[in-house]
């Protein structure tokens, strides 16, 4: 008895394990409440600011106050999120928002850019409808493999932008760049 006991705890604790690493590394879809969700929404003007002057090469002022913006719109959104998933996704953006307000580089600019999109774009992939809603195409870095592994995707160099034309904020394009599309 005890026997049969130990082997089903081992199995059930190998399980978990498991599990835990087959999700590493995957797109987990951050849960937005609705109170959550205007926050959300209002963090695109500002981002789309950035996208467009990190594409420009352009690092002034006008961006840093943006960055500013987008990282109290998703502070606010943060503290009114229930979810875990959600608050994660937010605070990602708080701090990638941060680091383009204090760069002081236009790399430094385009890393901190990399650390929203890493946080942001998987709800965007997950619930496209957003696209649909602001009109937005979405470009990432991902070969074959990662996309049907849904794992290996490289977030901190996707961007999304209103234009249907990629237009990269980081400066060249990927070889593997892959493409959403709202607005259609």
């Amino acid at each position: 008895m005890l026997k049969t006991i130990l082997i089903s705890l081992l199995f059930l604790v190998s399980l978990a394990v498991s599990t835990a690493k087959a999700h590493e590394g995957h797109i987990h879809p951050p849960s937005i409440g609705r109170t959550t969700h205007p926050y959300l929404q209002a963090c695109i003007p500002p981002y789309l600011r950035i996208q467009k002057a990190l594409t420009a090469s352009k690092l002034d002022d006008s961006v840093k106050k943006a960055a500013g913006e987008l990282a109290k719109q998703a502070k606010s959104a943060a503290g009114q999120e229930n979810e875990a998933t959600g608050r994660a996704m937010l605070n990602g953006i708080v701090t990638g928002a941060q680091a383009i307000a204090s760069a002081g580089s236009l790399d430094a600019a385009r890393a901190g850019f990399g650390q929203v999109n890493k946080a942001m774009l998987p709800f965007f992939i997950i619930w496209s409808g957003h696209l649909n809603e602001h009109e937005l195409s979405l470009f990432y870095c991902a070969s074959k493999e990662a996309l049907q592994n849904r794992d290996k995707i490289d977030f901190t160099r996707g961007w999304m932008q209103k234009e249907k034309e990629p237009k990269s904020p980081y400066g060249a394009l990927c070889s593997d760049l892959q493409v959403e599309r709202g607005g259609e």
